[in-house]
């Protein structure tokens, strides 16, 4: 079960950024592994979107920087990332 308290704090995030309400419908749990290692793991919440003229879907998790604090980052559904699974290779990539 998700953190309510997150999923507002995510919702309202998506609407602050991107001007778009939305519906939580998902929580993916994703484990990313490269040479039998644990690379990331966490959760990809997945939301869908109102009145939003891009796309109907938003992918948020988050994640602890090196100075211990929790950020939170959210990702519209458009090429390239149309799933939790694509929005997590990515993310990595870009670290």
């Amino acid at each position: 079960m998700p953190d309510l308290s997150n999923i507002k704090d995510f919702i309202n995030a998506i609407k602050t950024g991107y001007g778009c309400a939305a519906e939580h419908i998902s929580s993916v749990a994703l484990k990313e592994v490269f040479n039998g290692e644990t690379i990331w793991s966490g959760v990809v919440e997945v939301f869908k979107l109102k009145d939003c003229p891009r796309t109907d879907k938003c992918y948020a998790w988050e994640f602890e920087k090196e100075n211990g604090k929790m950020e939170f980052v959210t990702v519209l559904g458009l090429p390239p990332v149309i799933s939790p699974q694509r929005q997590s290779a990515l993310m990595l990539r870009i670290k």
